[in-house]
């Protein structure tokens, strides 16, 4: 537990939970608390997140604070990201603009040609084949004070939430603006800057209005990787081996929740599905796995396999350590799973 204020002496837990549509118009709130929009657009954005949420095709994560006095759950942080079509990222790499996220949403609103994000059938599609570009649009806080260690603890989750929302995943580039302030973390990472624009410069979606501070564009693509030793944080997001179950979306959501150790019972409440529904998912999963990853279910106990709840937990141990098996892929309509992307 961590004591949030000593004058009141409350207690609370930080809690990492999927985005959930229903977070829209917070999250609205906390990205106009940092960026000027018009009013037009200020109020689309709530109708538009909740949008591209449900429709999974933005994703991410909320950090709650859970407080141990009964007090409705507070919200901490948020973390957005999504897909980019190729010629979306082609056009903004040959001539970057600050606030690309909030550019990437005045894009997505106006629907001016081609949308700029990728649906769920396009993930999947290009998850199998070239490669997808990653845009981690925001992470959203109450406070960046240096001198806060709260600041610093939320930070911490951004970076690492960023790494393991998204490997699994076949990458070919990421994208990311940040405020200066924030660089190092960026940079010692391995990403390489792109763009620099300082306090002041204009923003073409809100006439009148400029960067309040100096961003930075960087930008790494799979090809800095290639044939390289592992080292850099952000490597790791593009170190990928193709998924061998095939799992279902159905599937795949009782593993995600599984992994998170929700139990059967609420998985079966989260889904509006019966008890004997979850069950036949979870036979379902262990024949998969029996006829793709038979090693798998081999427990050091037993050279002739595991039940109950060994079979169960080393299915969710082989998960979590690949990633690429909840991810969405190839074209045979297979929609992603509720998994946090930041």
């Amino acid at each position: 537990m961590l004591q949030r204020d000593s004058a009141k002496r409350t207690t609370f837990d930080r809690r990492v939970r999927s985005i959930r549509a229903d977070d829209a118009p917070l999250v609205a709130e906390f990205i106009l608390q940092i960026a000027p929009v018009s009013d037009t657009f200020r109020q689309s954005l709530p109708g538009l997140l909740r949008r591209l949420i449900s429709e999974e095709i933005l994703g991410g994560i909320a950090v709650d604070y859970v407080h141990d006095t009964g007090v409705k759950a507070e919200s901490a942080a948020f973390g957005i990201s999504g897909f980019v079509h190729e010629a979306w990222a082609a056009t903004y790499l040959a001539s970057p603009s600050p606030h690309m996220s909030l550019t990437l949403l005045h894009d997505a609103l106006n629907d001016r040609g081609a949308p700029p994000f990728l649906t769920l059938k396009d993930v999947a599609q290009a998850n199998a084949g070239h490669g997808l570009i990653l845009v981690p649009l925001f992470w959203l806080q109450r406070s960046y004070d240096r001198a806060d260690p709260e600041a610093h603890a939320l930070l911490s989750i951004a970076q690492q939430s960023l790494l393991r929302g998204h490997e699994g995943y076949l990458l070919s580039r990421v994208i990311k603006e940040v405020p200066a302030i924030l660089s190092s973390a960026f940079a010692g990472g391995g990403f390489k800057e792109l763009a620099r624009f300082p306090a002041g410069t204009p923003l073409g979606f809100s006439p009148g209005a400029s960067l309040a501070q100096d961003h930075i564009v960087y930008t790494v693509a799979r090809s800095d990787f290639e044939g390289d030793w592992p080292g850099k944080a952000v490597g790791r997001l593009f170190a990928y081996t193709p998924p061998r179950c095939g799992f279902t979306y159905a599937e795949q959501q009782i593993l995600l929740r599984a992994m998170n150790g929700v139990t059967d019972a609420r998985i079966a409440r989260d889904l509006g599905i019966s008890l004997a529904a979850v069950n036949l998912r979870w036979r379902s999963i262990y024949g998969r796995v029996a006829d793709y990853a038979p090693s798998v279910l081999l427990s050091e106990d037993s050279s002739n396999g595991s039940r109950g709840t060994e079979k169960r937990r080393l299915v969710i141990s082989f998960v979590a350590d690949h990633p690429e098996e909840l991810r969405p892929y190839g074209g045979n309509g297979r929609r992603q799973g509720s998994t946090a992307r930041l």
